[in-house]
């Protein structure tokens, strides 16, 4: 299956940190499909009786997830999904920080945002050293 054929020479430092991204946003992604009260109100969440959101969130992080483990399956073939995912979470991370300090909601709020943050720009580091 030449789709997703790994390319050795390029399984790397990339490679693995966009395959914990990629894990990373598969197990959200599955919580908040999930929705298990006694994780959400550990983290300060109250349930959310609705679940339309929550579902369309879980399966949004699930998508997002083979678009990271596809970049670290082959990162010369899949560039643009490496690019793509520093947007990504770069975007997440201003988004959950400026949520959480308009709003003061939970305090995982901001831990998210400053993970994410850190996810962006650890894959775009590694992105700019090895490719460059």
């Amino acid at each position: 299956m030449s789709f997703i054929k790994i390319n050795p020479s390029t399984v790397n430092k990339l490679s693995l940190i966009l395959l914990l991204v990629g894990i990373h946003s598969f197990v959200v992604g599955l919580l908040l499909i999930i929705r298990p009260d006694n994780v959400f109100s550990f983290f300060g969440f109250n349930m959310v009786n609705e679940p339309f959101f929550p579902f369309q969130g879980g399966i949004f992080h699930i998508i997002m997830s083979i678009g990271y483990i596809l970049g670290a399956l082959n990162p010369d073939r899949f560039s643009g999904l490496i690019i793509f995912s520093i947007i990504v979470k770069i975007s997440a991370a201003v988004l959950l920080t400026f949520y959480f300090f308009i709003t003061g909601s939970a305090l995982i709020i901001l831990l998210s945002g400053i993970a994410d943050g850190l996810m962006g720009l650890f894959i775009y580091l590694i992105y700019k050293h090895e490719r460059f």
